[in-house]
């Protein structure tokens, strides 16, 4: 019961049935301190905050990283203003996206992995055939 004041006894602590306690362990007496920016991972040798660059894991990560190649080539052409070929290279982009999912098992698939396989190849694939033929389908505008 709440005193009148509105104030709790400290040592009057009520915890429903689902609710534990958070208990830190002790830190053992003889292990060393580490310092999280001189921590190494155990298995690569490298520092764990290190900021050196770092090379894909997967053979997805390369397939992924040649994708955005070409999507920012084909980006970079509609912006210098030959939207044409430049539709064209993002369409490519789509579908070696696409080729690349069919061929990767999901463990090696990275960042071209966002759902199923199942899903993720008809939607790459559609994208891609829809800008390919935007690209070829829209006639040519006369310039002023």
């Amino acid at each position: 019961m709440l005193p009148s004041d509105g104030s709790r006894d400290p040592d009057d602590v009520r915890v429903g049935p689902d609710v534990r306690p958070v208990i830190e362990p002790e830190p053992h007496p003889d292990a060393p301190s580490i310092d999280p920016a001189e921590a190494v991972h155990p298995v690569t040798g490298r520092r764990a905050h290190s900021l050196q660059p770092r090379r894909p894991r997967t053979r997805g990560g390369v397939a992924y990283l040649m994708v955005l190649l070409v999507a920012a080539a084909g980006l970079a052409m509609v912006v210098a203003g030959l939207w044409r070929a430049g539709t064209m290279l993002l369409g490519v982009a789509f579908l070696l996206a696409t080729v690349s999912r069919i061929a990767l098992a999901d463990e090696d698939a990275g960042m071209l992995k966002l759902r199923r396989k199942a899903i993720d190849v008809p939607t790459l694939l559609a994208i891609g055939l829809a800008l390919v033929v935007l690209a070829a389908v829209v006639p040519q505008q006369p310039t002023p």
